[in-house]
Formats: C-alpha cells, sequence, structure tokens
C-alpha cells in the first residue's frame, strides 16, 4: 500500500499534464495543467501553461484578423454593387430604349461617373494593400502644435459659416 501511494505521488503530476494535454487537443483550449510542487514535472506543467495561454492568444487574435477581413469583404462588396448595379441599368436602358440625344448623354454621364466611382474604390483597395505591406517609423508630435495647425487651416471656413473654436490643450 504504502509502494502504491508513492507510485501514485509520483506519477500524479505527468497524469494530470498528460490528460490537459489531451483535452487542449481536443479543443479545450481552456485546459490548464494543475502545477504539483517544484520539479521538473512542475516546471513542465507551468510552461504547458504559458504555451497554452499563448496559443489561446494566438488564436483569438487570428479569429479576431479574419472577422475583421470578412467585414471588410462584405463591405467593399457592397460598395462595388452599388455603382455597378447602376452602369448595369443605365446600360441597359441605352440598349433597350431609343432616347433623345440628351437622355443618351445624361446616362453616359451617369455611367461615367459610376465607373470613376468605381476606379476610385480601387485605387484605394491598393493603397491599403501597399500600406499593410510599408514599415512606419512613428514620431512623437506635440499636440498643442496640430491643434493650432488646424486652428490656422479651417480659420476662413469658420468665419464664413460664423463658427469659432477654442482650443484647449494641457502641456
Amino acid at each position: 500500500l504504502l509502494v502504491f501511494f508513492f507510485f501514485f505521488m509520483l506519477t500524479r503530476s505527468v497524469t494530470s499534464l498528460s490528460q490537459t494535454a489531451r483535452r487542449f487537443t481536443e479543443g479545450d483550449l481552456s485546459a490548464r495543467a494543475a502545477v504539483f510542487g517544484c520539479d521538473e514535472v512542475a516546471e513542465l506543467s507551468a510552461d504547458f501553461n504559458r504555451m497554452a495561454v499563448s496559443l489561446s492568444d494566438k488564436i483569438e487574435e487570428l479569429t479576431m484578423q479574419a472577422k475583421r477581413q470578412e467585414d471588410f469583404t462584405a463591405s467593399f462588396a457592397h460598395e462595388l454593387k452599388t455603382p455597378l448595379t447602376s452602369i448595369i441599368g443605365y446600360a441597359d436602358m441605352l440598349r433597350s430604349i431609343d432616347c433623345t440625344r440628351e437622355e443618351t448623354m445624361d446616362a453616359a454621364n451617369y455611367i461615367f461617373q459610376q465607373g470613376k466611382r468605381l476606379e476610385s474604390l480601387s485605387f484605394k483597395l491598393l493603397e491599403l494593400i501597399v500600406a499593410e505591406h510599408q514599415q512606419y517609423q512613428y514620431h512623437y508630435f506635440s499636440v498643442r502644435k496640430l491643434l493650432e495647425e488646424a486652428q490656422i487651416l479651417t480659420e476662413e471656413k469658420r468665419k464664413e459659416r460664423n463658427i469659432s473654436a477654442e482650443r484647449v490643450c494641457d502641456d
């Protein structure tokens, strides 16, 4: 009985770690190993827990990134759909209906404007793609100076519209 108890005490931390690793492998990302004592197995259990936290954080980060990409794709598809619907509708009208010269020009202008809108969207998408791959250098700047410049840049328009602005900035 004493040998069994001694054997149980020696192997419980390994057994616990093994069970926790299986739970984690099966998808229970909240599974953490119990740390018994301060031996090598306890150190391994603590390392396993740190690894589990790190993996859980990375998976959550990847999930959020995938969600943001999905939201962006849905929004971009919607932004593309609106001008395309207009272009298709006006082009179909020009094909199927006898229009006056003025109506033809109005439809052509509308198609042109929506085409330019699509072009602008594609340029913005390219800018986003390029911006994602660039390295940026960050610099500290004075918020006070930024507010002063904003006040100067907007001064004429504010005067035209009788809008006053007060700059308040703590150092």
